[in-house]
């Protein structure tokens, strides 16, 4: 998948990949979007494997899931 395309952004979903609970949190990322984002960072050389992630706007820990994947380490704060 090429980092640099920013179409498709809202495709697929996480039916199957997060408790049924989480989908009431108002404000869930795109499964796909989210994916984009940490490939783009990961392609630049912004975030690496080992690195730390602070997302301040951790919710139902949504950005966690690609951070890891990638091999980073994750913080989430949320209210």
């Amino acid at each position: 998948m090429n980092a640099d395309i920013w179409t498709g952004c809202y495709d697929g979903g996480w039916k199957g990949e997060i408790v049924a609970d989480a989908f009431a949190h108002p404000a869930k990322f795109s499964r796909a979007l989210i994916r984009r984002i940490y490939d783009h960072f990961f392609a630049e050389g912004w975030i690496a494997a080992g690195d730390s992630v602070l997302d301040p706007f951790g919710g139902v820990a949504l950005g966690g899931l690609d951070a890891m994947r990638l091999g980073c380490h994750w913080v989430g704060c949320e209210l």
